[in-house]
């Protein structure tokens, strides 16, 4: 494996205890990641966005998959940035 093979693998982060950035608003509640990789605990995958807010004083945060538009239902275990690979 080489360096940027590396790299790319050492970047999941466990959703159990890491939470991705949330910075763009728009016409949905709360605000939003950019698109992310994630995996589920049932082996899916899927580019998806991040919302995370506040609504009616109960903090939310949920996935939605960028290709269907529909939440991800799914346990989500890992998530990543999607890397550049013409670094």
């Amino acid at each position: 494996m080489n360096l940027k093979q590396k790299r790319i693998m050492s970047s999941w982060l466990p959703y159990s205890i890491n939470t991705p950035l949330v910075y763009e608003s728009g016409d949905w509640d709360g605000m939003r990641s950019s698109k992310l990789l994630i995996t589920c605990t049932n082996g899916e995958v899927y580019i998806a966005y991040y919302y995370s807010g506040i609504l009616d004083g109960i903090r939310f945060g949920e996935w939605y998959s960028v290709e269907t538009g529909q939440e991800v239902l799914a346990a989500v275990a890992l998530f990543r940035e999607i890397p550049d690979l013409n670094e």
